[in-house]
């Protein structure tokens, strides 16, 4: 596990590469951190957290790297740096999952909807507001 320190230095690198959350916080998870720090950090800010983290654990923090987070330039430019392959870019992955009884609630409230149209007349376009009925 990868850990920084909480001091001066590291909290300004925090407030500045993390800019949308408290720094602790952004400390506080430090392979989230350091993928900012792959993607927004300049030379001399990364030879800072190179006194705290070295070469094996910034290999690890990029291959556990969070997705969404580093742009594929600085991908590719962290793999050749710390002597990595380069590999795909972490992925965001959505769930499929789809519960079959909320299938089932749309299409008994489609068939509601869609009936309560068909009943109105069509000079009653005001009475078009379905009305839910489960029965």
């Amino acid at each position: 596990m990868i850990t920084l320190p909480v001091n001066q230095r590291t909290l300004a690198l925090a407030r500045r590469l993390v800019w949308f959350e408290p720094p602790e916080q952004a400390l506080s998870d430090a392979t989230r951190f350091l993928a900012y720090a792959f993607a927004y950090a300049r030379a001399y800010e990364m030879d800072a957290l190179r006194e705290w983290v070295d070469d094996t654990q910034l290999r690890t923090a990029l291959r556990d790297a969070p997705p969404g987070i580093i742009d594929p330039r600085s991908w590719a430019y962290w793999h050749l740096m710390l002597d990595l392959a380069p590999g795909p870019q972490p992925q965001r992955v959505l769930p499929q999952v789809v519960d079959q009884r909320d299938v089932k609630a749309v299409a008994t409230f489609v068939r509601v909807l869609c009936s309560a149209c068909r009943s109105v007349s069509p000079d009653r376009s005001d009475a078009l507001v379905p009305v839910w009925n489960p029965m």
